[in-house]
């Protein structure tokens, strides 16, 4: 049998056998007890002070009359013949067709809608 030398004394390889197998159960004991800790714990946890999980809201409704409902059409035509306009550069376009009817307030609006259309 062979003789390994550990910390100034001698060891042999079925002494150094058992210790590796001793750390590897050890290892293996505490992998079980994490798994078998995380399969026990429920998908989803229920924050402090809530009694269940709370369901999804669902999507906001438009809240406001549509301020482009009576130019939707003319736009949609616009849009559709020169499709690399920007929503800035219609917008500018209906400010001069019809004057003080669309401020600049109503850009964001105008961009929500060409990307809905591209």
């Amino acid at each position: 049998m062979l003789a390994l030398w550990s910390c100034g004394r001698r060891v042999s390889v079925v002494q150094v056998q058992r210790q590796i197998h001793r750390a590897l159960r050890a290892a293996f004991t505490v992998a079980k007890t994490v798994v078998r800790t995380i399969a026990e714990q429920p998908a989803l946890a229920v924050p402090r002070g809530h009694t269940s999980i709370a369901k999804p809201k669902p999507k906001r409704t438009q809240r406001r009359p549509d301020p482009l409902a009576s130019v939707t059409i003319e736009l949609r035509g616009w849009f559709e013949a020169e499709l690399w306009h920007t929503a800035r550069e219609l917008l500018e376009r209906l400010q001069v067709q019809y004057p003080g009817a669309y401020p600049d307030g109503q850009l964001r609006t105008l961009q929500r809608r060409l990307k809905e259309w591209r």
